[in-house]
């Protein structure tokens, strides 16, 4: 694993009800013009940074893989709690090739 800046992994953080006002948020942030005038390319070129490949290590070695995404600039990373499962040991993965631990999780 290479040395980088631990990350908060919450697992699933919100409730469901707070991750839909994330969504209606992070949608109503883009006005219609904006994404009339947007490909579905330019759009995931802009979001890509921010997604990220989360590796689950569990009792006999590698057991899963799966994505989140950053919401916030202190690492607070976003993802499913099926991602993370009951894994002893997440990797999470940034666009650009860094590799960080986790340093905590947070089930809501």
């Amino acid at each position: 694993m290479m040395p980088g800046r631990k990350l908060l992994l919450p697992g699933v953080f919100w409730r469901m009800l707070s991750a839909m006002r994330l969504n209606a948020l992070l949608f109503l942030t883009f006005s219609a013009v904006a994404l009339a005038a947007k490909s579905v390319e330019e759009i995931a070129a802009e979001v890509k940074p921010s997604v990220v490949k989360i590796s689950q290590v569990g009792r006999e070695g590698f057991d899963g893989l799966g994505t989140g995404f950053v919401v916030s600039a202190d690492g607070l990373i976003a993802t499913n709690l099926h991602v993370i499962g009951e894994a002893r040991q997440l990797e999470v993965e940034t666009a650009d090739g860094r590799k960080h631990e986790e340093i905590g999780r947070e089930h809501a």
